[in-house]
């Protein structure tokens, strides 16, 4: 374990025991309980109280207001715990009570069930019985257990989060632990998200310096959900003894509060107003700035306002130590390229469920909760949103929405970028109507500049969900004049064409090819090159595996073969790859041990981002345990990554390969795609060949359009003669009668090819040699099928045989 992964560890430990610690000293009887409803343990209490004092009409009142909260079981049980239920229970075996207490003693009985299992868990944990301790809190995992109530009985013991953290390295018990602590953080997150107990802790601000001081630490924890609550108080006018108060707690809040706080700038009371655009100044991150520029810059805005977010960017400036140069739209096009790069001060929490995309609506601030991972591209697009109301002129922040519309379906999960179809994945942005539009339908309508520039973008980033999305919409919507010229921002397009990226080559040389341009233009001659490239495709996809352990590469690279991959694999990273820039046309998938010596494998990444051919396939890192805590934020950081244990199997590894893809925008080279695009390449090249398209040089294609005809899909071998019946060529047209006088074929593709011959000669005359003349004449004459015979009677007209020959064949029928 390395002194880094070793540090993180202890460090989590330490500060895992002291958040414990904290919650265990409120578990004194009485006591504040983690994540519980105050009034769910007074409701509690006063049934227990009534049923003791033989009130049990007041006591079934209260047990169904309880009931009425649907508490968890878990809770309950802990709940119940303190004060124990033999008078509950004694009451129910006398029939003194109804439905309701029936209900929540069925309840706490699950949740004590659940109590068990845990402490069981943690129990035999502690003396090293790791069989016992998983199978309990397996059990635990499958009831889905209210996280908050966990952490709560996680903390009657210090040392027990602890424990799992120190035992994440085992292979017996390491997943397991792992699952438990995500849990217990999922109930730290719950908890300090708890709107009950942020408007108590905003409440407490007005109390002694103590409590003001432990008020605006846990304000902290909550951040920015602490937000709207303190601007509601804010806007209170009953609440102003608050504010000077919530004015110092938003500035300590720090940057978590930015972005809500400069969202509420948007609200029409300048009062409360020039307090939030203060806690902005004294917070001072500069992506407060455009906001404040925008209030600055505008004619509604009161001149207090003005002087006030004037003077709050000139604070910002001088504690960032960066001036901010231009207009509010320039500053918010600046902020919309930090959201999508990922600038680390404006990126979403890396542990949090989900995170906020803040609103003012209807006069408060509001927020829906998204998937980190499409955080940054909806604030992106929010940002660029911005700067094209203040200057609709700006092109690159068209050209930067389309980018991150893209990309942020890519990270949802769609199946293709480059589809209108409707994609369930799109469902997991709650930002959006059910009814909006995929991505491609804006591209499309914004024009062919926009997309070559979009283009452009995708090709510098090595991103494939913005190069496959910006080329479908100039293959729809635009033509020669628009695709080709000696403009600047066109030459992105020819740029694909040696994209390291097979598809977007191929899908380039479709929109290019589609064309049919009659002016030459520089890379012109790559188009038909990769247009045959795609004829070759089957569906295999490419990939290669690192990792020193022989045993477990083998196993890795046997997974993958099974799954149509064509591997290069070896011990040695740099050895590994260049292997792979020799012998592979593209790469999909990169497999690493998270535990790589040479390089490590951080710089391995590192290495892989900036080589072209490398940089935008999916990588997949077998992860040790012991590299777990280093490993986590580059998963959130880069969606190119994915992250398996080190034992995976087969199934584990293809998923989170196809998640990443996913995320990574690229479309999976398996057969239905491989067939699909190869149908394509062969009718862009018969209709350059109809054409007679002096730009792209057909002959080409002429190898890999005979080589179709041995393509294992019929449909292809079909669509290959028929492109190659418009070929001049003797060597087409034999191999078009060569597949048509296959036996071995299938009847309906042999019809159609015979049907191809026939066009062949009717264009290009009688090509064949004597051989396969004969053969022809043979089927016409001899075969028994009568659909066959006569196919081949029709492409042996055409030939237009010689008549000695044509008499040949009448004298040969003629009745014995």
């Amino acid at each position: 374990m390395s002194a880094l992964v070793k540090f993180l560890r202890l460090a989590a430990v330490a500060a895992a025991t002291t958040v414990l610690s904290q919650v265990s000293l409120a578990q004194s009887l009485g006591g504040p309980m983690v994540g519980q409803d105050i009034q769910a343990w007074d409701t509690w209490r006063s049934a227990e109280e009534a049923i003791n004092k033989d009130n049990y009409e007041q006591a079934n009142d209260l047990l169904s207001q309880l009931a009425d909260k649907d508490l968890s079981p878990l809770r309950l049980a802990l709940m119940a715990d303190r004060t124990g239920t033999f008078q509950l229970e004694q009451a129910l075996k006398d029939n003194r009570l109804g439905e309701s207490a029936k209900e929540l003693m069925g309840k706490i009985e699950r949740g004590r069930q659940l109590r068990a299992r845990a402490e069981d868990g943690w129990h035999y944990a502690a003396i090293g019985q790791f069989n016992y301790a998983r199978s309990n809190f397996e059990a635990l995992l499958q009831a889905n257990p209210d996280p908050v109530a966990v952490l709560e009985l996680a903390g009657y013991n210090p040392n027990r989060e602890s424990i799992l953290f120190l035992l994440m390295d085992r292979e017996d018990f390491g997943k397991t632990a792992a699952d438990v602590l995500e849990v217990l953080k999922e109930g730290r997150f719950r908890l300090r998200t708890e709107p009950a107990q942020i408007l108590k802790n905003i409440d407490k601000l007005g109390g002694s310096p103590r409590e003001r001081v432990t008020a605006i630490s846990q304000l902290k924890q909550s951040g920015e959900w602490a937000v709207p609550f303190m601007i509601d108080k804010l806007l209170d006018p009953s609440q102003r003894n608050l504010q000077t108060h919530i004015l110092s707690a938003l500035a300590e809040i720090g940057k978590p509060a930015v972005t809500p706080l400069a969202v509420s700038l948007q609200m029409d009371n300048s009062a409360v107003k020039i307090f939030l655009i203060r806690a902005l100044g004294r917070i001072g991150y500069p992506h407060a700035i455009p906001y404040l520029k925008a209030l600055a810059e505008s004619e509604q805005t009161t001149p207090d306002v003005k002087s006030e977010a004037r003077a709050a960017i000139g604070q910002i400036e001088q504690i960032s130590g960066r001036e901010a140069a231009g207009s509010a739209a320039d500053g918010f096009y600046s902020l919309a390229e930090s959201y999508y790069y990922d600038h680390g001060s404006l990126m979403s929490e890396q542990d949090a469920p989900v995170v906020n995309v803040w609103f003012w609506r209807d006069g408060g601030l509001t927020s829906t909760q998204v998937p980190p991972r499409i955080f940054n591209e909806l604030m992106t697009m929010r940002s660029t949103e911005r700067a094209l109301q203040l200057n609709p002129n700006l092109a690159e922040a068209v050209s930067l929405w389309l980018a991150g519309n893209f990309r942020r379906e890519a990270h949802l999960g769609v199946q293709d970028v480059a589809s209108e179809a409707a994609d369930p994945a799109t469902a997991y942005d709650p930002t959006r109507p059910n009814n909006y539009p995929r991505a491609i339908y804006f591209a499309r309508a914004a024009g062919a500049r926009y997309n070559h520039l979009t283009l452009a973008r995708g090709l510098k980033d090595a991103d494939p969900a913005v190069v496959l999305g910006a080329l479908a919409a100039l293959r729809d919507t635009a033509g020669a004049a628009n695709l080709i010229g000696t403009e600047d921002y066109k030459q992105p397009l020819v740029e694909a064409l040696t994209f390291p990226n097979l598809v977007v080559r191929i899908k380039a040389a479709l929109v290019l090819g589609a064309a049919l341009p009659t002016k030459e233009f520089a890379g012109a001659g790559n188009v038909v090159p990769a247009l045959s490239e795609a004829l070759a495709q089957t569906g295999e996809k490419h990939a290669v595996v690192v990792e020193a352990d022989e045993i477990s590469r083998n196993r890795v690279v046997g997974f993958l073969r099974e799954a149509g991959f064509n591997v290069v694999a070896g011990e040695d990273f740099y050895n590994v790859m260049e292997q792979a820039r020799k012998d592979l046309p593209s790469l999909d998938l990169v497999v690493l041990p998270s535990n790589l010596k040479q390089p490590a494998f951080n710089q391995a990444l590192a290495d892989l981002r900036k080589d072209y051919m490398f940089g935008s396939a999916a990588t997949v890192l077998l992860v040790d345990p012991a590299d777990e805590d280093v490993v986590r934020p580059l998963l959130h950081l880069d969606s190119r990554i994915g992250g398996v244990p080190a034992g995976v199997d087969a199934a584990g590894l293809l998923t989170e390969y196809d998640r990443v893809r996913r995320q990574v925008g690229a479309l999976p080279l398996d057969a239905g795609t491989a067939l699909e695009l190869a149908l394509q390449a062969a009718q862009a090249l018969r209709m350059i060949a109809l054409t007679n398209n002096k730009v792209y040089d057909f002959r080409q294609a002429q190898t890999a359009l005979i080589r179709s005809l041995g393509h294992p899909q019929a449909q292809l071998r079909v669509t290959g003669a028929r492109v190659l019946a418009d070929s001049e060529s003797a060597d087409a047209q034999r191999a078009i009668a060569a597949l048509a006088l296959d036996e071995s074929q299938p009847k309906d593709v042999r019809l159609a090819v015979f049907a191809a011959l026939a066009d062949s000669a009717k264009a290009h005359g009688n090509l064949l040699d004597d051989e396969l003349r004969d053969r022809v004449a043979g089927a016409a004459t001899q075969t028994m099928d009568l659909d066959i015979r006569t196919a081949a009677s029709q492409a042996l007209g055409a030939l237009n045989l010689p008549s000695n020959q044509a008499s040949k064949i009448i004298a040969a029928q003629a009745m014995r």
